[in-house]
């Protein structure tokens, strides 16, 4: 089994009712990870994105590093506000803010070899 990850966005300063982003996912591929040996793996991340109470799959390239005893997963992934219900119509806003965002991902892990056995 692969970890999972988890994260969480404070919007609380634009939307009071729905305060928070998530992703919570996983990475593939994790035979291809030599968790006794430092470096960089390619993997693919998979998960969950929920904003404004929309949630969305995404699966995009990422990487494992292992140095010593932890472990570092990055991956970025662009999404599209629309598709969350996040659209500005007409006024000065529409014409400042993009459409799309890049998502990046960069979470940290305890030590390696507790996640061997996950």
């Amino acid at each position: 089994m692969c970890p999972q990850y988890a994260c969480v966005v404070n919007f609380a300063h634009f939307d009071q009712k729905f305060p928070h982003a998530t992703f919570k996912g996983t990475f593939q591929d994790s035979d291809k990870v030599d968790y006794s040996k430092d470096g960089e793996y390619d993997v693919t991340v998979s998960g969950t994105i929920s904003i404004k109470g929309v949630e969305k799959e995404v699966s995009e390239k990422g990487t494992i590093a292992v140095s010593g005893d932890s472990l570092s997963l990055n991956s970025e992934f662009n999404l599209t506000l629309a598709d969350y219900g996040i659209a500005f119509k007409k006024g000065k806003p529409a014409k400042n803010i993009a459409k799309s965002l890049k998502i990046t991902i960069d979470a940290k892990s305890l030590k390696a070899e507790e996640s061997k056995g996950a």
